[in-house]
């Protein structure tokens, strides 16, 4: 069988036709948050297509043809975790752009009764499942994609911003009128200098980061808290949307590289419980 194991993990890879074909077999009508190609779907009632597809899964290792009756059997263990991005309870999702290379990287953990898969997916829309041990093995794996800073802010304490300013800010930002955003954010209540390198390193990132913890339920993506990570001269700063029962907001601060790790894991944990 073509997969990649260890003491703590088990792998495998697919393309979107075996992925699809999968999913029919354990009655999936889509899967959460993976896209599998229109192409795939629509071509999965014909017949030559589903030769080639269980030709595919038979040399890979993942299925075979019984002598007895001829009849075509997948290996058990690769519907349970292709079952798991159908029937998922919530999700993780854990993107990490760096910018000056503009590469993505892009890790979705699903969260189903008993398992946990990591998904991630390729330019070439290949699928790598893979079955992670316990929620420990995740952090560890997690934590190899995040940025790693040696840099000291020089600020301290949380900023707080209304969302509309804030946006306005970033869209001045995108425009680059840098300026005008700095001014922005200091007529919201930002101080100069924090104003100041705020926009600053929005403006340059060397590398960006989202955590989003996502429920399922009712045959919809409830989306709750997300996390942003900005990297620039060597500092963090995390960024990220607060409700209230009078007020919503944007909060804005820098942070360590400590910090960064402790927030993975509550993130984890929220995903994980949801």
């Amino acid at each position: 069988m073509t997969t990649t194991t260890t003491t703590d993990t088990f792998s495998l890879t697919l393309d979107n036709n075996e992925l699809v074909f999968l999913g029919q077999s354990i009655k999936a009508s889509a899967f959460w948050l993976v896209d599998t190609n229109a192409d795939a779907k629509e071509s999965s009632d014909d017949e030559q297509w589903l030769k080639q597809v269980q030709d595919n899964l038979a040399a890979k290792g993942y299925a075979t043809t019984r002598e007895e009756d001829g009849t075509f059997a997948v290996d058990p263990t690769i519907p349970a975790l292709v079952g798991a991005l159908a029937f998922a309870r919530s999700a993780l999702v854990v993107t990490v752009h760096n910018v000056h290379e503009n590469q993505v990287q892009s890790r979705l953990i699903h969260f189903a009764e008993g398992l946990i898969i990591e998904h991630e997916q390729a330019e070439d829309d290949t699928h790598l499942l893979t079955a992670i041990r316990d929620i420990p093995t995740l952090h560890a794996r997690l934590e190899e994609l995040l940025p790693h800073t040696n840099g000291t802010s020089p600020f301290s304490g949380v900023q707080q911003i209304d969302q509309e300013s804030f946006e306005a800010a970033s869209y001045l930002i995108e425009k680059k009128n840098l300026d005008s955003a700095t001014q922005r954010l200091q007529q919201a209540g930002i101080p100069p200098d924090f104003a100041h390198a705020v926009v600053q390193a929005l403006s340059e990132p060397e590398q960006r980061v989202m955590l989003q913890t996502v429920a399922f339920a009712d045959h919809k993506i409830h989306r709750y808290d997300t996390l942003h990570v900005v990297v620039a001269g060597d500092i963090l700063w995390f960024y990220q949307f607060v409700r209230e029962e009078d007020r919503a907001y944007i909060q804005i601060e820098t942070a360590s590289q400590e910090r960064l790790n402790q927030q993975l894991q509550a993130y984890i944990r929220m995903a994980s419980s949801l």
